[in-house]
């Protein structure tokens, strides 16, 4: 006889590989999700930063980005008057803002008419202020502000 077909053993064993095969991916695909939603919410962040940037260019009065760890806005600090509020998706946190020496410096980062990061006197929080961490699951996001010349740039970790 010339039948052609597959056998249910053969049709079986093409299963169980195919299950073996789910089992293995399937925690490796939760974790591309919560790389991209973090991907997505920082280099969406990296826009509202130059965003913010331009808006202390183009008027020049101070705007700056303020952080909570759910959620962040863009403030003109002059007139105190919100912007835009951005709520982080669920899973992703805002760590902290670090000077270049990994010093805490505060919850936000105000640009002057020149889009750089704003330095008074120094009594305040955002003098020399370079990074800003969102933490999803046990990802980082680095969000750097190059405190001479404000170029904003991320990187994971």
């Amino acid at each position: 006889m010339n039948n052609k077909g597959f056998t249910l053993l053969e049709l079986m064993i093409v299963i169980a590989i195919f299950g073996i095969f789910l089992v293995v991916a399937a925690p490796k695909m939760g974790g591309s999700k919560t790389d991209f939603k973090l991907y997505t919410i920082a280099r969406n962040l990296v826009s509202d930063i130059r965003y913010a940037q331009e808006l202390s260019i183009n008027t020049r009065d101070k705007h700056g980005i303020f952080f909570s760890q759910s959620s962040y806005e863009i403030k003109n600090t002059i007139t105190a008057k919100t912007v835009k509020t951005i709520e982080f998706n669920s899973g992703v946190s805002y760590e902290k803002i670090v000077d270049s020496s990994d010093n805490p410096v505060g919850d936000g980062v105000v640009f002057d008419s020149t889009g750089k990061p704003f330095e008074d006197d120094g009594a305040s929080a955002f003098v020399n202020l370079s990074t800003i961490y969102l933490k999803a699951s046990d990802v980082y996001i680095y969000i750097k502000i190059t405190p001479e010349t404000g170029e904003v740039s991320f990187e994971r970790n």
